[in-house]
């Protein structure tokens, strides 16, 4: 037995299904919008007070010592790397708190002449407290993780990890 509808009926289900696939799919999209934050106001929770710190090209990364305020800082010129100039980079240091932020080379006495930091990572092991600064090394004769032990003023180098199977390595995680 067959049975059938009228045109008319037949369209009224398909317009209904529509309509409701439609109200699903929106709802969706609303949904996923409130979820990526896209509704949110955003509001400035700054004193007004910005200064501009001078004094450092190429700054790459950063880390916070949260034990003394300070901020860690790779550096290196990598316009004058790229234009073929011999450069050295460096770890700085970076006091926040006090009234005129400078900015100190914790890597002067660092004797590679080839150095050009970019990501770091702070670890602070929590059997000893000791602080291990380990950072991407980016020198003319291949990648390298350089670890330096870490003493709030100076960063003394213990190690250079190479391996072939460090190609373009961005960031490290101590």
């Amino acid at each position: 037995m067959i049975i059938f509808l009228p045109k008319n009926k037949i369209m009224k289900n398909r317009y209904k299904i529509l309509i409701i696939l439609l109200i699903i799919v929106i709802f969706l999209v609303l949904r996923t919008l409130w979820y990526a934050g896209t509704f949110k106001t955003l509001s400035t929770n700054s004193n007004n007070k910005t200064q501009f710190i001078t004094g450092l090209v190429g700054a790459e990364d950063i880390a916070i010592d949260k034990t003394t305020g300070l901020a860690i800082v790779s550096s290196c010129d990598r316009r004058k790397v790229m234009d073929g100039k011999d450069v050295k980079g460096a770890i700085y240091s970076l006091n926040f708190m006090g009234t005129s932020p400078t900015f100190k080379n914790l890597t002067s006495s660092f004797d590679q002449p080839d150095f050009r930091p970019h990501g770091l990572s702070l670890y602070i092991d929590p059997m000893d407290s000791t602080k291990w600064l380990f950072v991407v090394n980016h020198r003319v004769s291949g990648h390298s993780i350089e670890i330096f032990q870490y003493l709030d003023s100076i960063l003394i180098h213990k190690e250079t990890v190479t391996n072939p199977l460090i190609k373009k390595p961005n960031d490290v995680v101590g």
